[in-house]
């Protein structure tokens, strides 16, 4: 396991990495087990990149983020939009 700190390329999900699922051997057969969760509207995407520190969502977005399960007592919240807006960036440098 390569542990990365807070490298960017570290960011491959706006939380909780599954980078060490994805090759394990014994999630072979959960490989295509996809499950479609929550969508945020753009809106609420412009919201969650422009969030700055212990501002409160809105009611929309908050209920959303709840339903994923994240909450501050499990995950800090704060942190999606910075891994949100590396994994964007990521994203658009591997289509060029």
């Amino acid at each position: 396991m390569v542990l990365r700190g807070n490298d960017k390329d570290a960011h491959n999900n706006i939380f909780a990495c599954s980078e060490c699922q994805d090759c394990c051997p014994a999630n072979a057969k959960n490989k295509n087990n996809i499950e479609i969760g929550v969508t945020f509207t753009e809106e609420e995407t412009l919201e969650l990149l422009n969030h700055k520190g212990n501002e409160t969502y809105s009611a929309s977005l908050a209920a959303k983020i709840e339903t994923m399960g994240i909450t501050p007592e499990k995950i800090n919240p704060c942190i999606m939009p910075r891994n949100l807006a590396f994994f964007l960036k990521k994203t658009h440098e591997e289509a060029l």
